[in-house]
């Protein structure tokens, strides 16, 4: 059963768009991706050598490598939800001194029905994301967001799976009850889609999971349809998650009021306006 008192709230825009800090080079969820699996202890133990991005992804190499392993980063995020993070946040400037500037959003005065997608999946059996994969690619809106994940998921490379929400209570939970929540609720709303993936690629290869809570990535692996947390690393170790974490003004993330919804209420969409 569910956690009713789970919030769950989507990151803002600099730590999961790609260049959405204009004048930032380093805007890349992608460095400090690399950076979280060079520092857990998890993966320390069995690649002590430590990962390095490819001189080149031209081939389809993975984001992270080493000799004897590769892993690639995927935004585990309905398209909608990236889109309306990207286009009707505040666009925030940094100046060659490296002054932060806000302006107004990409798409003024606009809304984009955003699909929550651990909602829209929750529920669903594999036969359904199956017969959403059959019937082809939709122009827009939820089961277009469903069909690109699955394509995602059928990824034959070992996938670190970013899920860019932070994951907070209305009370009090210690430590072990919270991640127990946390662990439950992803598990039993991604089920389905890591059965699909776990079929689509015949177990051969790895999957993760990271978000944050209480100022820390959680890194759980994905093994028959189930998560187990193996590692806990704090975010204050990465200077530009945090960095990009707190770029924000007062009264700005309107989307955020909205995205900040209770984590088991099954609405699969909100409408979200631009602020």
């Amino acid at each position: 059963m569910f956690d009713m008192t789970m919030r769950a709230k989507l990151l803002p825009p600099p730590c999961l768009i790609k260049n959405s800090v204009n004048g930032e080079n380093n805007c890349n969820y992608e460095i400090y991706l690399l950076e979280l699996l060079n520092e857990s202890k998890w993966f320390r133990v069995r690649y002590p050598e430590g990962f390095i991005k490819p001189v080149s992804e031209s081939n389809g190499e993975c984001d992270a490598i080493n000799q004897n392993y590769q892993i690639d980063f995927k935004l585990f995020a309905a398209k909608t939800a990236l889109q309306a993070r990207s286009l009707l946040s505040p666009q925030i400037y940094k100046d060659k001194d490296g002054v932060i500037f806000y302006c107004e959003s990409k798409k003024p005065g606009g809304t984009i029905k955003a699909t929550r997608l651990f909602a829209a999946l929750r529920g669903m059996s594999v036969t359904d994301l199956y017969t959403i994969r059959k019937n082809g690619n939709k122009v827009f809106g939820v089961e277009n967001d469903i069909f690109t994940m699955l394509t995602m998921l059928e990824t034959k490379k070992n996938l670190f799976l970013f899920f860019p929400y932070e994951f907070t209570f209305d009370k009090y939970h210690n430590k072990d009850e919270a991640l127990r929540s946390i662990s439950e609720a992803i598990t039993e709303d991604f089920r389905a889609s890591f059965e699909y993936r776990e079929n689509q690629v015949d177990r051969q290869y790895d999957t993760f999971i990271t978000c944050i809570y209480d100022n820390a990535f959680l890194i759980y692996f994905v093994q028959n349809q189930a998560t187990r947390l193996i590692d806990i690393v704090e975010t204050k170790k990465y200077q530009l998650f945090f960095i990009y974490c707190n770029m924000q003004i007062c009264g700005s993330y309107v989307f955020d009021t909205l995205i900040n919804c209770i984590i088991n209420t099954n609405d699969n969409s909100v409408e979200v306006q631009t602020c």
